[in-house]
């Protein structure tokens, strides 16, 4: 039986020892808290519309020409009274402004 050959060792190739302290596995940061992200997230629209100024008038003008729509043109069509649908309404128009704003930034 023939012995398998005894393989070489490779010589380690030279790395800077602040190359290697650089990619040294460290401990992962902590999570951002939600009031950070949201922050961020915050000056990152407001950086945009500040690069994209026609975007404020798209984020301001659509919650509210849809609170006027659905409250005076579609309002009337409903059962009940106009207060308690109002109650319902405006945490609809207020989140829907949110994700307005959230999806212009992000594009």
């Amino acid at each position: 039986m023939s012995a398998a050959p005894a393989a070489h060792p490779q010589p380690e190739p030279f790395v800077d020892d602040g190359l290697r302290a650089a990619l040294a596995p460290t401990a992962r940061p902590p999570r951002a808290s939600a009031l950070s992200a949201c922050l961020t997230f915050g000056w990152r629209g407001m950086l945009k519309i500040k690069h994209v100024p026609e975007q404020l008038l798209d984020v301001t003008l659509t919650p509210v020409l849809f609170l006027l729509m659905f409250t005076y043109l579609f309002g009337g069509a409903l059962a009940g009274s106009t207060s308690q649908y109002l109650q319902y309404l405006l945490p609809g128009m207020l989140v829907q402004s949110v994700l307005f704003t959230a999806v212009y930034s992000g594009v």
